[in-house]
C-alpha cells in the first residue's frame, strides 16, 4: 500500500491491521525509514476506528507530531502493549508499506542551467 503525506497539514493514514492484532488495545507503533538518507523516525499514533472492521484510521501532523523530509519512505506498523517501548525488533509487524512525502513549497531548487548559463525560474506566491 502506499500512502502520501503533505507538509502543514493533518494526513489521514488508512490502513488495515485489525485482522492480525494479538494484543488487546495495543500500542501502534509506527517506523519511516527514508529510502536514501536510511534516516528512521518513530512515532505512536492511535487507531481513530478501533470498532470499524474494514479500516484502521491513523493522523499525523506534519511538522508538528514528526519532522520528516521530502521523499521516498518504507513503513512499518508494530503493535506494542505499552507506551513507550521502541524496541521494534521484539514486536509483531501488522503492517508494510511505502510512502511519499511530499517536498515543502519553496524548497525545490529555482534555477537551471542553459547554454548561457543559470536563470532563475519564475514561481508566482
Amino acid at each position: 500500500m502506499s500512502l502520501v503525506l503533505k507538509p502543514n497539514t493533518t494526513n489521514t493514514m488508512d490502513i488495515r491491521t485489525d485482522d492480525i492484532v494479538i494484543i488487546d488495545d495495543p500500542v501502534y507503533l509506527w517506523r519511516f525509514q527514508h529510502q536514501e538518507s536510511q534516516k528512521e523516525y518513530l512515532i505512536e499514533l492511535t487507531n481513530l476506528t478501533p470498532d470499524v472492521q474494514r479500516f484502521d484510521r491513523f493522523e499525523l501532523t506534519l511538522p508538528t507530531q514528526l519532522d520528516l523530509e521530502g521523499g521516498k519512505y518504507e513503513y512499518w506498523v508494530y503493535e506494542s502493549p505499552e507506551t513507550g517501548d521502541e524496541d521494534f525488533t521484539n514486536m509483531r509487524i501488522l503492517s508494510v508499506g511505502r510512502l511519499d512525502v511530499e517536498e515543502t513549497a519553496g524548497t525545490a531548487d529555482k534555477t537551471y542551467q542553459t547554454d548561457e548559463g543559470a536563470d532563475t525560474v519564475y514561481k508566482p506566491e
